[in-house]
């Protein structure tokens, strides 16, 4: 009665984040999954700012903040450090984590789930497109 082509449809779901996910993922990335390729390139400026004006948190959770509050975070080489990686906003952070729940569907599920890897390769989404390191 009917024939057997496939038909193909894209599927897109919606998935929330809070600040705390958000957080988490930046927190986990910086403490354990991207220092072997990148370090951070903050401005003794904004490093003064946030620290000031969060001085309850850890460097790693300022740096959460500032992305969350729209604030550009620069990152080098961690070999070279005059060698500069893209900037890395929340935006370019939002697609990182797309690509990574696009790529992945295994790991889509619960966020709770992710590790240093799955944090290092939003990063590198976010800030290539694709993985590049590791």
């Amino acid at each position: 009665m009917f024939s057997k082509d496939k038909v193909v449809f894209e599927v897109v779901s919606r998935k929330e984040f809070s600040e705390d996910d958000i957080a988490n993922i930046v927190i986990t990335a910086l403490e354990g999954g991207v220092g072997y390729w990148m370090c951070l390139d903050i401005s003794a400026k904004q490093e003064v700012e946030y620290k000031e004006k969060y001085p309850q948190l850890a460097y790693t959770e300022r740096v959460a903040k500032m992305l969350l509050e729209g604030k550009v975070v620069a990152s080098v080489d961690a070999e070279d450090w005059d060698s500069a990686h893209p900037n890395l906003t929340l935006d370019k952070l939002q697609k990182g984590i797309e690509l990574f729940i696009g790529i992945n569907k295994d790991r889509s599920r619960d966020i709770a789930d992710w590790d240093s890897l799955d944090c290092d390769t939003i990063f590198q989404y976010a800030l290539f497109g694709e993985l590049i390191y590791g």
